[in-house]
């Protein structure tokens, strides 16, 4: 109750990350006019540094608002130790998966991007004697599935109800179900009226792949994910060597991480030119989006615009909604070296995706405004 610890799992960026509709706040313009103008005086400045700690530890009876990370005070190293001990329990015990890249997690739940249909629902009525009304209960066989049912001919019908106990249907009613879960495509409606003869059920087929978190428990990716995580605020010749080695990780997720360290800690012309020569490489067979987007990414601030940028302009143009998300943030990120993709941005303002359609609005305003 008397401490706070914080984990930046992406310490590379500000806290005061340059948001389109967070600009549009007077509050904010106000305090991004003062940063510009060199004015902002005490803990508020906090909010633009370029990066965050790796950890921040905060007494928060004394400091209520944390303004005075304690993280690298000895005096409070067994504190900022054992609650980071608890963090990384609680990643192991609960199975976090917030360290997979969101392209590579989309296509660990749907390879292909090809959703697994939730099973129609079945129908089990049961009549009793010298009743007009039937008592039906409703079955899906996927897992952790939802149903959703109605019945036509209520006076009273208010749509779609979440099914939850069996339903009294009377003669004339139909009864209409649909079945769904989050990441499948939902079921076809099934629907049952009273007297319908009710076929012989038939064992329900297998899924047709095992569950994504059934396939990931049996890895130790999420263990090898905290261990590369590990490496932020190494020192550098330390994580650099480690991240070229990670490199040739056989999971994504892992590769993705060790670029984004590269693009971090590489910063002198020879360890540049090597992670440079690495990724120019490795990027065209990746068969991860993430790892060849992040890849591409520090390949336009490294300078090499002509390796990076083809594949962040295919991504914008070609990918899924994810895909072209991750881009277009990765073009507005590179300023001027964007400005080849500019007929693609503007193309983007018509994109599907609400996500990708406001960030290349705010990435096209930028690049016309120089």
């Amino acid at each position: 109750k008397r401490y706070k610890y914080i984990r930046n799992f992406m310490p590379h960026l500000t806290y005061g990350q340059d948001i389109d509709y967070m600009n549009q706040m007077p509050t904010m313009q106000e305090l991004r006019r003062l940063h510009a103008a060199g004015e902002l005086e005490g803990p508020e400045k906090q909010y633009f540094r370029p990066t965050k700690p790796v950890e921040e530890l905060y007494d928060i009876t004394s400091d209520p608002h944390e303004v005075h990370n304690l993280a690298g005070d000895p005096q409070y190293a067994d504190v900022l130790q054992r609650m980071g001990r608890v963090l990384l329990k609680w990643m192991h015990d609960t199975g976090d998966v917030g360290l997979i890249p969101e392209l590579d997690f989309d296509e660990m739940k749907r390879p292909g991007d090809v959703f697994e249909v939730t099973r129609e629902t079945r129908f089990a009525p049961q009549k009793k004697r010298f009743s007009r009304t039937v008592t039906v209960t409703i079955n899906c066989a996927t897992p952790g599935a939802s149903i959703a049912y109605r019945t036509d001919g209520e006076e009273d019908l208010t749509g779609w109800r979440l099914y939850q106990v069996p339903v009294i249907l009377r003669p004339g009613q139909t009864l209409l179900a649909q079945a769904g879960r989050l990441g499948f495509t939902d079921s076809q409606v099934a629907r049952y009226r009273l007297g319908d003869i009710i076929p012989v059920a038939g064992p329900e087929p297998g899924p047709a792949r095992p569950h994504w978190r059934e396939r990931l428990d049996q890895t130790d990716l999420l263990e090898r994910l905290l261990v590369i995580k590990a490496l932020d605020g190494a020192d550098v010749a330390t994580a650099q060597a480690a991240y070229f080695e990670a490199l040739e990780d056989p999971d994504g997720p892992v590769r993705y991480w060790a670029v984004v360290g590269l693009h971090n800690v590489c910063s002198d012309a020879d360890s540049i030119q090597r992670a440079t020569a690495a990724f120019a490489k490795l990027m065209p067979g990746d068969d991860s989006s993430s790892v060849r987007l992040a890849m591409a990414h520090a390949l336009c601030d490294w300078g090499r615009e002509d390796q990076g940028l083809p594949v962040l302009v295919d991504a914008l143009q070609n990918g899924t909604a994810i895909a072209r998300l991750v881009a277009v943030i990765a073009l507005g990120r590179i300023g001027d070296q964007a400005r080849p993709a500019l007929p693609q941005l503007r193309a983007a303002l018509e994109d599907s995706d609400y996500y990708v359609n406001r960030v290349a609005t705010y990435a096209v305003r930028r690049l016309e405004q120089k």
